[in-house]
């Protein structure tokens, strides 16, 4: 469909588009296991921002502006007697010989909840990596440690993250917690450098167990740090 402006507000035409809707099943999206959320509510959030966005993908208006048109400007063009209000999510500024000027735009309804390119499952990652421990005194009482990264010239510093147990629950279990200043490797849950755990301790070339012998003997000690 094409729809013709009022004379004299410099637009020429706008073609209307459709691209074809995302048929989804509600149950399997919300029960999809993302790393983007922690709780029941924030994927029932995501759910919502992205159907949002496939909403906003499903009709685009794209033509040609005699005016500039800036991104996320909002304007309104005339189909007879019907305005439309749109929002600018490209736009490509021409200019010809003689200074003729035009703008190619595509434009989406402003009422939009989302924009199109809205993608929920984005996320900073990251992969594993040493860390040195700088406080583990977990006020909650869950053997949480804090760390100190190598990069950033060792000024990046986490909050409050899980170790990684052989064995927990309520009332058992391990509780093995590193020293201070000791060498820790840490992971993050599906990459997501929002969610970093403990792995472990890891001996280093500062800090050995004291325990090998030439021979190749010890193979299993289990010893622990007793502070008086």
């Amino acid at each position: 469909m094409v729809v013709s402006s009022l004379s004299g507000d410099g637009i020429t035409t706008a073609v209307v588009g459709h691209n074809q809707g995302t048929v989804t099943q509600a149950d399997l999206s919300v029960g999809a296991y993302t790393t983007n959320a922690a709780t029941a509510d924030e994927v029932a959030d995501m759910v919502a921002l992205q159907t949002a966005a496939s909403d906003a993908n499903s009709v685009f208006y794209s033509g040609t502006s005699y005016f500039p048109l800036g991104l996320g400007q909002v304007f309104t063009i005339i189909n007879q007697t019907i305005e439309h209000e749109l929002i600018v999510i490209e736009a490509e500024h021409r200019s010809e010989v003689h200074g003729n000027y035009t703008c190619v735009f595509k434009a989406i309804p402003s009422d939009a909840a989302a924009p199109p390119y809205t993608d929920v499952s984005c996320y900073a990652k990251a992969d594993s990596q040493p860390a040195k421990v700088i406080d583990n005194n977990d006020p909650e009482g869950l053997g949480r440690v804090k760390v100190q990264f190598n990069w950033a010239g060792a000024s990046a510093k986490s909050d409050w993250m899980r170790m990684i147990q052989p064995h927990s629950g309520s009332g058992k279990g391990f509780y093995f917690i590193p020293e201070i200043d000791e060498e820790v490797l840490v992971g993050f849950e599906g990459n997501n450098a929002q969610n970093p755990y403990v792995l472990g301790s890891q001996y280093n070339g500062s800090e050995s167990s004291g325990y090998a012998d030439g021979e190749n003997n010890v193979k299993a000690i289990f010893q622990v740090y007793a502070q008086k």
